[in-house]
């Protein structure tokens, strides 16, 4: 911990009409989960993965924009330009970090929360009071403040600084590599394999029948432990086991906190450049590289695999088109290998029309067929027949974006919820005409492993 506490005046946890100065400036090097743990007591933002040409970590709230209903991206736009336009970078030149809001999306609006979701609206983005940012390779440091209408700027300016100086001089934190174990944990599955396999043979029959081609359907793991989660030791578990994956963090209220090891981004925006990825189809790992390979192969051959990938894939082409001038798709999805699971990946690039951001594509490819079906209209509508829970904000758009426009929103999926000492995990499986409810559940067991890991359960 550090010894000295920065000062927090000024800071506000909801949306003001003064302005806010942003302060960045260089910074040593520092492991972004090193830096969030500096913040005990404040909510806390994070998302990163070695594949991220940016990867952040905040802590405090000076601003938050809410939204909620059908028309939630439409207010996001609106709040999130307002709010850049009171926003101060200093110093102000070319080359200046633009300010960054990080958040997400709920799946689908006006739900009805179930207990873990009531403090997660239908869309939530915040400006971080601290902001660690590495952009290629090179770390900065953001202090944004929100200064009063007729408030003194170099007065202000200078009380950052201070706060800044007590940052870099107070560095100490206690690492631990493993998260404390959690005894007597009392898991219950809220679907038994029974009622799921069932649901699974309904989607299929439903299938077959014509209905639709693809329907993702997700089920809850409930997870109750003697004493509270230890959450900053679970981050650094998903950092260090899921290295191939993106790790994100939303604790927006201390202690209750939404987050995941996703492997699939929903779009990454630099200019008019973009990139996005189809990620479906799926098989476990081996023992040995050889035994990797020859499920690689499997999965590559199998026409159950393909056949749910390409609907993926061909999904995405076309909720492109109405955004992009060119979009470049490779003919043959790779196999895309993690520590506990392969997918069949089709990594997708082009360039988007002028006039459109990156919030205008999130909401046009939410949700891909990799997350509701194909058709998306009938796969939505069986999933709110099918499913006994709401999702929340499992297999939503996460990410963060900034005052040009550039950004970059992940899937929320390999993800859970914690509040105190309990946790919702959820895991989702794509379903077609030929899946086989079994190894469906297998395969649903396979991707809790990453969160129930991060916890500390066994």
């Amino acid at each position: 911990m550090i010894r000295k506490k920065p000062s927090l005046n000024g800071f506000s946890n909801s949306y003001s009409t003064s302005d806010i100065l942003s302060v960045t400036i260089a910074w040593h090097k520092e492991r972004l989960t090193d830096f969030l743990n500096r913040f005990d007591k404040l909510p806390k933002m994070y998302l990163g993965s070695e594949d991220a040409a940016v990867s952040l970590a905040g802590a405090g709230i000076v601003a938050r924009l809410d939204a909620n209903g059908e028309s939630r991206f439409a207010e996001i736009r609106k709040k999130s330009a307002l709010l850049f336009s009171r926003i101060k970078p200093v110093p102000k030149g070319e080359n200046t970090l633009m300010p960054r809001l990080i958040g997400g999306f709920s799946f689908r609006p006006n739900g009805i929360p179930d207990e873990p979701w009531f403090d997660f609206p239908d869309a939530t983005f915040v400006l971080p009071a601290y902001m660690l940012i590495m952009v290629d390779g090179k770390l900065w440091l953001t202090v944004n403040r929100a200064v009063a209408v007729d408030g003194d700027l170099d007065d202000c300016i200078t009380k950052i600084h201070e706060d800044i100086e007590d940052l870099r001089l107070n560095t100490g934190w206690e690492k631990g590599n493993r998260p404390a174990p959690q005894p007597d944990n009392e898991i219950n599955n809220v679907l038994s394999q029974e009622v799921w396999e069932d649901m699974i043979s309904n989607a299929v029959g439903r299938i077959r029948k014509g209905d639709l081609e693809k329907v993702v359907l997700a089920r809850v793991c409930r997870v109750k432990s003697v004493r509270q989660f230890e959450l900053s030791r679970s981050l650094e578990m998903l950092e260090n086991n899921y290295p191939g994956c993106f790790r994100f963090w939303l604790e927006f209220i201390p202690g209750h906190a939404f987050f995941g090891a996703p492997p699939e981004r929903l779009i990454k925006l630099h200019g008019l450049e973009f990139d996005t990825v189809a990620l479906a189809g799926s098989i476990g790992t081996g023992e040995t590289p050889k035994e990797d390979q020859q499920l690689a192969t499997t999965l590559l051959n199998s026409i159950k695999d393909r056949h749910e990938h390409r609907l993926v894939v061909e999904d995405i082409k076309t909720r492109l088109h109405q955004f992009a001038s060119e979009v470049d798709i490779p003919d043959r999805p790779n196999v895309f290998h993690l520590s506990n699971i392969q997918h069949l990946r089709t990594n997708i690039s082009g360039t988007l029309k002028n006039g459109y951001s990156i919030l205008d594509v999130v909401e046009g490819l939410h949700p891909t067929a990799a997350l509701g079906g194909f058709p998306r209209k009938n796969a939505l509508q069986l999933i709110k027949e099918l499913e006994n829970q709401d999702r929340g904000w499992y297999g939503a758009p996460i990410g963060w974006f900034d005052s040009n426009g550039d950004g970059e929103f992940v899937v929320a999926i390999r993800s859970g919820i914690v509040a105190g000492n309990e946790a919702w995990l959820y895991s989702g499986t794509g379903i077609v005409a030929d899946s086989d409810p079994a190894s469906e559940w297998e395969e649903s067991q396979i991707k809790l492993k990453p969160m129930l890991t991060a916890l500390g359960v066994e």
